[in-house]
């Protein structure tokens, strides 16, 4: 089952919530150029406020989901809509086979996703995300609770391809990962371009995760100063090894600012290891501080 709509300038809404559980055979959902639609899925005129909050939808054959181009949207499903903190895209609702998901031009939205739902995108393997002005954190784990101390947990397992365009106030791609949690294991090929706001990619808590990442590309980020950073939540000593091929083609320039990534942050000495990665291109980096490669010759770029 497919659903599509096109240019429909005064809808504000697409299904009561009675009617979405109904729609199980659900497998691809694209809207486009509905200037006016501020979300999917509306609340039924009779449910209470708890049953707005605790009731979940899951969407079980869902695999294609593509917005784009709305202007009023501000998340998938009402009970979202409480307040501005929370104008939240996916919240409440579960996609667990959906594997390719488009997020074009949505001005109203803050983030893509909370952690509620982030738990259900295991087959989630293509995320394009592109000229949505609103956006400050992609991921966000903020309130997850790991009670298994000894259990690691994967989550975005599946993703490959994570392209970020033009979002001007992106401060996080992922948010608050707790200890436990890992992410992005299978990521392969990242590309960020044009996210003015954003000063680091990964934070230290996950780049043991990266393992799969082959290409790497970051163009016209201003703001960035450094491929690792660190949240505000981490507090560790720990050095990390840096294992890079020298050989790794690149492409390094416009870098009005660069210096070696021996310089030490807060005692510890930031390091990263992509041992698949094959292609590296850095573009009009303006602020950019920091980045070392070393291979076994110890050679420093």
């Amino acid at each position: 089952m497919t659903f599509e709509i096109f240019g429909c300038g005064t809808i504000r809404s697409l299904f009561p919530k009675s009617i979405a559980k109904c729609l199980v055979n659900l497998q691809s959902l694209e809207i486009f150029n509905c200037h006016m639609l501020a979300e999917v899925v509306s609340a039924d005129a009779r449910e209470n406020e708890v049953t707005k909050i605790c009731e979940r939808l899951e969407f079980p054959k869902l695999r294609i989901v593509n917005l784009s181009s709305l202007t009023q949207f501000k998340s998938f499903t009402s009970q979202s809509n409480s307040g501005f903190d929370r104008q939240t895209l996916f919240n409440q609702v579960n996609f667990p086979n959906v594997e390719c998901m488009d997020v074009k031009r949505l001005d109203c939205t803050v983030k893509l996703i909370e952690f509620d739902s982030i738990q259900s995108l295991q087959s989630l393997e293509y995320l394009h995300v592109l000229e949505c002005k609103a956006f400050q954190v992609l991921f966000d784990f903020e309130g997850m609770k790991v009670t298994n101390d000894d259990a690691e947990i994967n989550m975005l397992g599946r993703l490959e391809t994570l392209l970020l365009t033009d979002l001007p106030q992106l401060v996080n791609i992922k948010r608050m990962v707790p200890e436990g949690i890992r992410v992005f294991q299978n990521l392969t090929n990242l590309d960020v371009t044009g996210c003015e706001s954003l000063r680091y990619l990964f934070s230290l808590s996950i780049v043991n995760s990266l393992v799969a990442l082959e290409e790497l590309s970051i163009d016209n980020c201003k703001a960035l100063e450094e491929i690792i950073g660190r949240e505000e939540e981490e507090n560790t000593s720990e050095t990390r090894n840096i294992v890079m091929d020298a050989n790794t083609p690149s492409n390094l320039h416009h870098f009005t600012q660069v210096v070696s990534m021996d310089a030490k942050r807060n005692g510890v000495i930031d390091m990263l290891e992509f041992p698949k990665l094959n292609s590296l291109v850095l573009i009009g980096l303006s602020n950019f501080k920091s980045f070392r490669f070393e291979s076994n010759n110890d050679s420093i770029i």
